[in-house]
């Protein structure tokens, strides 16, 4: 198990790799690339045939693909150190993957938020291409965050991304308290 466990990780970063390569198309890897590609993507196109994991343009296979890897890892180290396993853990484990991957998300909105307030706040170039980029990202969940509470009133771009800050913020704490205390629960299960 304990094997196995290093082989899952070890797969997993090259998966990441990967993934991060793909950022850079326009550099060449050479070989590098054609090695990884011929290692992962059979792997990560098994989850690519699965249409519910794309949505809104966002392609959600890879993550699929690592949380998955993540769960198996995760129940290999637990019956290599404790011997065996429980159904209740095995249902925390995928919680804790799940709600890990949506923490992620949550985390990476508010920091790209901040980065964005920090710009309005210190006179950016707002026209330059990363603000554009940065706004694409966030002027869907500021809106779709942010709209239901203003009740119809006008609430600046700054103060929508304040908002959606707060909340999202909020959203981690609160989430991961609960999620912490569900994951507890459920290695508690007697079965």
């Amino acid at each position: 198990m304990q094997l196995l466990s290093i082989v899952l990780s070890i797969y997993s970063f090259l998966i990441f790799v990967r993934i991060i390569l793909t950022w850079f198309q326009t550099t060449d890897f050479g070989q590098v690339t054609v090695i990884l590609s011929r290692i992962t993507d059979p792997y990560i196109n098994w989850f690519r045939q699965f249409d519910f994991l794309k949505l809104a343009g966002l392609d959600l296979s890879v993550i699929a693909a690592l949380i998955s890897l993540w769960i198996v890892r995760s129940i290999a180290v637990n019956i290599a150190y404790a011997g065996t396993i429980s159904f209740g853990m095995i249902l925390a484990i995928i919680v804790d993957a799940i709600a890990g991957a949506f923490f992620f998300f949550l985390t990476l909105f508010l920091i790209l938020a901040v980065i964005r307030i920090a710009g309005s706040l210190f006179g950016a170039n707002t026209s330059l291409r990363f603000w554009i980029v940065l706004d694409q990202i966030l002027e869907p969940l500021v809106h779709r965050v942010v709209t239901p509470l203003a009740r119809g009133r006008f609430v600046s771009y700054q103060n929508a991304l304040i908002i959606f800050g707060g909340i999202d913020l909020a959203a981690i704490l609160i989430g991961r308290f609960l999620v912490s205390l569900l994951i507890g629960l459920l290695r508690g299960l007697p079965f």
